[in-house]
């Protein structure tokens, strides 16, 4: 029992610190397409184009992902505690905060409300995921695909719309 608290204490700290990392990173669009299209059989302007149309799928998809795989680890650790899921969820709504803030001081890279916001999509979808999970209530296909449905549209509309730049001096 100990050595799995502890296995999930370090896969937890692991991934946050995989987040973080990733946040110091910029990938440009130039470098993308060369990794892609030395792979992949596709021209590297035509990828440019459809990168252009489908680049938020992947970029803030993830950022909703990457937090809500840490709300899932987090309440893997505190789950035992009569409030693990509400705690694991502040803490990686923190967590989303503070990782905004610190991409304002990564040259070519900024930090925005609106990233919080994708990122609290993730959180809260995971936290919905979680709950119906212990009690065992087992979603309809049609309430998940529409689930999905609205997710993807407000991570697209956040993406495209986005506000809050946190590099901004008052």
């Amino acid at each position: 029992m100990r050595q799995t608290a502890i296995k999930g204490v370090v896969l937890t700290v692991l991934f946050g610190g995989l987040i973080w990392a990733s946040s110091k990173t910029v990938i440009t669009v130039d470098q993308l397409a060369n990794a892609v299209c030395s792979v992949v059989p596709i021209h590297k302007d035509t990828f440019k184009q459809v990168w252009e149309q489908v680049w938020w799928l992947f970029v803030k998809g993830w950022h909703a992902t990457e937090f809500g795989i840490l709300v899932w680890l987090l309440s893997w650790v505190l789950g035992r505690f009569r409030w693990g899921l509400e705690f694991a969820s502040g803490i990686a709504v923190g967590f989303a905060f503070l990782d905004e803030w610190h991409q304002t001081s990564v040259a070519s890279r900024g930090g925005r409300l609106s990233d919080v916001a994708i990122d609290c999509i993730g959180i809260l979808t995971a936290a919905l995921l979680i709950t119906g999970r212990r009690k065992q209530k087992l979603l309809s296909r049609r309430s998940l695909l529409l689930g999905g449905l609205l997710i993807l549209g407000a991570i697209g509309l956040l993406s495209l719309h986005p506000f809050g730049d946190l590099s901004r001096r008052l």
